[in-house]
Parts: C-alpha cells; sequence; structure tokens
C-alpha cells in the first residue's frame, strides 16, 4: 500500500481525534480590519479569521522589569493543522476551563512538517477579552 499525503492526513486525524479528543480545544484567530469611518479617518475592528482544533502547551516565561515593576511573559505553544493566510499580526482567543476568554499576540509561525501538515504558533497571553 501506497502512503499518499491525504491518506496520511486522514491516518492522522482519525489517530489524534480517537487519543487526544478530550485535549483538543477549539480556538478563534481574529484580524483587525480598518474601514473608513466617514470622517476622514479610519475605525479598526477585530473580525473572525477562522476557527480551528489545536493543542495548548504552556512555555517557559520571561520576567521583566518596566517602569519600577516586575512584568511577567506567558508564552504558549498551539499546535495545529495550517490555516491557510495566518500571519503574526492576527491574535488567537481561547476561552479557557474558567469561561475567561483570553487574548494570545501571535509572535511566530513555524511548520512542523515540511510538508505543511502541521504547524506550531507561538504566542504570548495578553488579558482577557474585554
Amino acid at each position: 500500500m501506497t502512503l499518499t499525503r491525504s491518506k496520511f492526513e486522514t491516518l492522522a486525524t482519525k489517530f489524534l481525534n480517537d487519543t487526544f479528543a478530550d485535549f483538543a480545544k477549539t480556538i478563534s484567530i481574529v484580524e483587525d480590519i480598518e474601514t473608513d469611518n466617514g470622517r476622514g479617518g479610519s475605525d479598526t475592528s477585530k473580525v473572525a479569521f477562522a476557527n480551528t482544533i489545536c493543542f495548548i502547551f504552556p512555555l517557559a516565561g520571561r520576567e521583566n522589569v518596566e517602569a519600577g515593576g516586575l512584568y511577567s511573559d506567558q508564552m504558549f505553544k498551539f499546535s495545529m493543522k495550517p490555516v491557510t493566510g495566518l500571519t503574526n499580526k492576527m491574535i488567537i482567543r481561547y476561552l479557557d476551563n474558567n469561561n475567561t476568554e483570553y487574548n494570545y499576540k501571535i509572535e511566530s509561525i513555524e511548520d512542523v512538517v515540511e510538508a505543511d501538515v502541521w504547524i506550531n504558533v507561538i504566542a504570548e497571553k495578553d488579558g482577557p477579552v474585554v
């Protein structure tokens, strides 16, 4: 039997769904869209770009001293199937187990497999959605 890319993707998806379904999380990816406000300027609004299922892994954080206070970065890795058009100017939104929705600023996007079957997105937790 020859293993084609589509067959591999089907088998991999079935394996992930059967084995790790309880760990998979649904996220939303949003982007900023600028529209003319009719007063010579523009307004920016966040618009849904895509929804996808992924695995979320906390990464080591960093601590910095800024403006006389201690500031902590919380970094996370989102592992998922590729999302066409995804850029580091977009934001990931995720509803955690406490029913609080958080924004995550995308820092980097990296292919895990050369065939673009899986990507890791590294993002910084930005704060709750208001």
